[in-house]
């Protein structure tokens, strides 16, 4: 056998037909179909058959492929050629994405717009010097508008700057453009102390131009940095913003000032869509009988509504007031109204103090009283309103009598006992005669105002007729403080009032 050279050996008088001894079974294959080998550890095995004159064993042959010094044999596609596979490179770290890039990347944007800004300058000009704005000045203001915005958007050179920004980049640029194209940016001096006192970034000016425009001051800027910092309402696009702005104001009907609250008490109402959540909650509502003025309050009381489903979360939990207190669309309609934040709260959270009440002898129909007079028993701690029970036992009332002052006025569950309840019932009972059986009879003595018109009115009585009244008449504690001075009193307003502020003096010092 002539002596091997080359990556290639080709069998002389080779038949398809023949058993081929091969170490690998690929290698066999590509022999009998091209008639060549090209596996370097069965040549090597064909050149010391040649010099001894025998066959390798075949266990040698299978072997070879697993030797540790020996590479695993080419695929296929590199049977004749084998080529170093060059190491691909690592990508390079890209720089991140800054306010100082971006506006470097939008600098022909600038320059496009610097038309707008002296056409602008002129425009106004002309008008300081005349002292009124005309029509013609108007029209030419507004043709320098629309001629500038076209070339900007027009210019090779902003359209092949806006190739290289990546999508949120663009849109970022897009925002700053047309802000200050539509309404102008936010004053040099306040936007740089809202970078400096409130952390804001430079992409986030045309944000803040609208936020501004509402009324926000810097601790408004600051809570919302520090809210929503990661995707907040300031990372919103700018016709999201104004959209859901004009939205609040036509539709809602609040004006500036309440929307500016409205956004700092819940930024998270910007991140809803429209058609999907807001308009549909707001038929929701309308449908119940609630008016437009009243909508209005529900929204600002409870905004948290809108991240509530309509049909699995808000429809359910009136149903089950309808259906466990028997309330009317009209009560349940005054108690969204007088308790907008009822909608946020949980069935298991009410019935807890459905079965509080009922437990404590109140029937299902003076619960439902309850709650349209006052429906905020649907909230009061469990633990607060056994303390106020219990107080009213240890006064004297029994069960009977404690359930219907609760029915009666369900504002003690809502007093102080320390405070408010313990000084006006032993002031009751020293000063004015009073018993148990007077605020059974009276239950609405514990919602007055002890130094306001309890102790001016009774000491104006007892002065006025030189005598002490046992037991002083609790109607004489409900009317106005005109109708008291001049029917029960017999005196002038302006002097029971001055008779009034010095004992409020007196009890102060």
């Amino acid at each position: 056998m002539p002596e091997l050279t080359g990556r290639q050996v080709r069998l002389q008088s080779f038949k398809p037909q023949e058993r081929v001894q091969t170490c690998c079974r690929c290698c066999r294959r590509s022999a009998v179909k091209r008639k060549r080998i090209t596996c370097a550890a069965y040549r090597s095995d064909l050149e010391q058959k040649d010099e001894q004159g025998k066959a390798p064993a075949r266990s040698r042959l299978l072997s070879a492929r697993t030797r540790p010094q020996q590479q695993a044999p080419p695929s296929r596609s590199r049977l004749f050629r084998r080529t170093e596979t060059p190491p691909v490179p690592e990508p390079e770290e890209k720089a991140p994405r800054t306010a100082g890039r971006l506006l470097q990347r939008s600098q022909p944007i600038q320059t496009a717009s610097n038309g707008l800004t002296r056409a602008t300058d002129t425009v106004r000009r002309a008008q300081q010097d005349k002292g009124v704005a005309t029509k013609e000045a108007k029209q030419t203001n507004a043709k320098h508008k629309q001629s500038d915005r076209r070339n900007v958007f027009n210019n090779p050179r902003f359209s092949q700057e806006a190739g290289k920004l990546s999508q949120k980049d663009w849109q970022v640029t897009t925002d700053w453009l047309v802000t200050n194209m539509e309404e102008g940016l936010l004053d040099d001096r306040i936007w740089r102390e809202l970078v400096a006192d409130c952390g804001l970034n430079p992409c986030e000016r045309p944000q803040a131009t609208l936020f501004h425009q509402l009324g926000m001051t810097k601790a408004d800027f600051t809570k919302l940095v520090t809210s929503r910092r990661s995707n907040g309402l300031l990372q919103l696009r700018v016709p999201t913003i104004k959209n859901k702005l004009h939205f609040f104001r036509d539709e809602i009907g609040l004006s500036n000032e309440e929307v500016r609250k409205l956004l700092v008490k819940c930024p998270r109402i910007l991140e809803h869509k429209l058609e999907s959540n807001m308009r549909p909650h707001l038929g929701f509502l309308r449908s119940h009988g609630i008016s437009k003025e009243d909508i209005s309050k529900v929204v600002q009381s409870a905004p948290q509504m809108f991240q509530l489903s309509t049909e699995n979360t808000l429809q359910p939990r009136l149903l089950f007031l309808k259906d466990q207190l028997g309330v009317s669309p009209e009560a349940l309609a005054k108690i969204l109204v007088k308790l907008p934040n009822v909608l946020t709260y949980t069935t298991q959270f009410m019935q807890e103090r459905i079965d509080f009440l009922t437990a404590n002898g109140m029937p299902l129909e003076d619960i439902a009283k309850a709650a349209v007079a006052h429906p905020q028993v649907l909230h009061y701690s469990v633990d607060r309103m056994q303390e106020k029970l219990q107080y009213l036992r240890e006064i004297g009332m029994g069960q009977q009598q404690v359930a219907q002052s609760i029915s009666r006025l369900p504002q003690l569950l809502s007093l102080d006992i320390r405070h408010n309840m313990r000084p006006k019932y032993n002031y009751l009972q020293s000063q004015m005669g009073g018993s148990v059986q007077t605020v059974c009879a009276y239950p609405a003595y514990f919602s007055l105002s002890l130094l306001q018109r309890i102790v001016p009115r009774h000491r104006y009585v007892q002065m006025v007729r030189a005598e002490p009244v046992h037991p002083f008449p609790m109607n004489y504690l409900k009317m106005s403080d005109s109708k008291f001075a001049s029917h029960v009193a017999y005196t002038s307003l302006p002097r029971f009032e001055s008779f009034k502020a010095d004992i409020l003096t007196g009890f102060r010092s």
